[in-house]
């Protein structure tokens, strides 16, 4: 679970968006606006949780990221509005994800 795992859950529940900061392969960090979707606690083996959010960068290829807990540097709270709701989430094949 990653320290700003209230923050996710609290913006699903309010239905805003997050400001996630990711690392990169270049030890640099990126920050983007998501749409958090849900969260899926770990099965027992390290580092399997995962944050699920929705990419609007991306809406043909991968929408829908699964990002585990160590890929995120940060995340925040945005006071922009997010209801999952809109997409087409259940449309998305599983090995997608």
């Amino acid at each position: 679970m990653h320290r700003d795992h209230q923050i996710f859950i609290e913006a699903i529940r309010q239905k805003k968006k997050v400001r996630l900061t990711l690392y990169s392969d270049t030890s640099s960090r990126k920050a983007r606006t998501y749409g958090p979707v849900f969260y899926v606690p770990s099965a027992g083996v390290e580092d399997s949780a995962r944050y699920y959010v929705w990419n609007f960068d991306d809406n043909k290829h991968r929408p829908l990221l699964g990002l585990a807990p160590s890929e995120i540097a940060s995340i925040e709270f945005s006071e922009e509005a997010f209801d999952p709701r809109g997409f087409a989430i259940s449309d998305i094949h599983p090995s997608r994800v």
